[in-house]
């Protein structure tokens, strides 16, 4: 009730270590989980104590899966991973924003890499598709084919991966501009 949760989180743990036939003990587990899930800061901070927090829920899962509180555990990691998600997101974001195009393109495979299924998916290969049409455009004469191919390849996947999207018309046009570069 203090807000002071990685404290408690390192009490329920220990309790859980001192007594560990207390019939309080899947309580201690459970709230020692909780308590990193509380101290997880905004997805723009240092995101140690999330990792922390993600690791606690998946272990209490697997000590005890018949819990009542398994459901709140899974619910809690989601949005744990969403909030990863969203860090690498917009860490990739970000560099396409500072002109960082090759730090853009490795981030976002950094993003869906690390995340498969990530609900930023298809934002993320648009900015890709977007960072390799830039430094494609904009490269020096001796890597400006193999840029270009590689902003194709990219747009492809888009293409592929999303067919409906609303990034699709501006894609196509970008395409154009790439081939007859090319």
């Amino acid at each position: 009730n203090t807000k002071q949760y990685s404290l408690a989180a390192y009490y329920f743990d220990k309790f859980a270590k001192n007594y560990p036939k207390s019939s309080k003990l899947e309580e201690a587990s459970y709230l020692s989980a909780h308590s990193f899930y509380l101290a997880s800061p905004i997805f723009s901070l240092d995101q140690k104590d999330t990792n922390e927090a993600i690791n606690a829920l998946q272990n209490f899962i697997y000590k005890y899966p018949n819990s009542n509180r398994v459901a709140d555990a899974n619910k809690y990691i989601s949005e744990l991973t969403t909030k990863l998600e969203k860090k690498s997101f917009e860490i990739a974001r970000q560099y396409y924003h500072t002109q960082d195009y090759i730090a853009a393109v490795v981030a976002v495979e950094n993003l869906l890499s690390d995340h498969l299924g990530t609900k930023f998916k298809e934002q993320a290969l648009y900015i890709k598709f977007l960072a390799g049409y830039e430094l494609g455009m904009n490269s020096i004469f001796q890597k400006k084919e193999e840029r270009l191919k590689n902003a194709l390849k990219y747009q492809e996947r888009f293409k592929k991966s999303f067919p409906k999207s609303e990034y699709l018309a501006e894609t196509e046009d970008k395409v154009k501009d790439l081939t007859k570069e090319l």
